[in-house]
């Protein structure tokens, strides 16, 4: 009899061990699976758009911006039309329909203007707080020393 209850006890020292082994796992596993969420978000997010990108993501946001070509000089060359005057650079566009804040209506011609719509993911950018300005680097020198003169005996 002494020797079964020796033998229940070891066993019932390898149950409480493996309990805690497994207890530590799940609580490890738990602290990863919130570490790459939170990375996951970080990089959902993306790195925040410029004065320029924002102003330019409220601009389409109205419904009336174009992707357009024109011939100009025999070349074709890649424009953004937009109804209320506000002027979005081709490398602007580019960066936020590489970003997926907007997309251009693949179905019309280039030469007919493709009508660009702001994404869902634009809307969530927009919603926002529009970014500061980043202030000029200042090109500020050193004050020059006076310069000497020789003294005179």
């Amino acid at each position: 009899m002494a020797g079964h209850l020796a033998d229940a006890v070891h066993q019932l020292d390898l149950s409480a061990t493996g309990c805690h082994y497994v207890a530590t796992g799940i609580t490890g596993d738990l602290a990863d699976a919130q570490a790459n969420q939170a990375k996951s978000d970080q990089m959902d997010a993306g790195p925040s758009l410029s004065p320029a990108q924002y102003d330019a993501l409220e601009a389409l946001s109205l419904g009336q911006g174009k992707l357009y070509e024109s011939l100009q000089r025999g070349m074709g060359v890649t424009r953004v039309s937009n109804g209320n005057g506000t002027r979005v650079s081709i490398a602007t566009y580019r960066a936020l329909a590489t970003r997926g804040l907007v997309m251009a209506d693949n179905s019309t011609s280039l030469f007919h203007g493709q009508k660009i719509t702001v994404t869902d993911h634009g809307q969530r950018a927009l919603a926002q707080r529009r970014p500061a300005a980043t202030p000029a680097a200042s090109a500020m020198t050193a004050p020059k020393p006076p310069v000497m003169r020789g003294a005179r005996r």
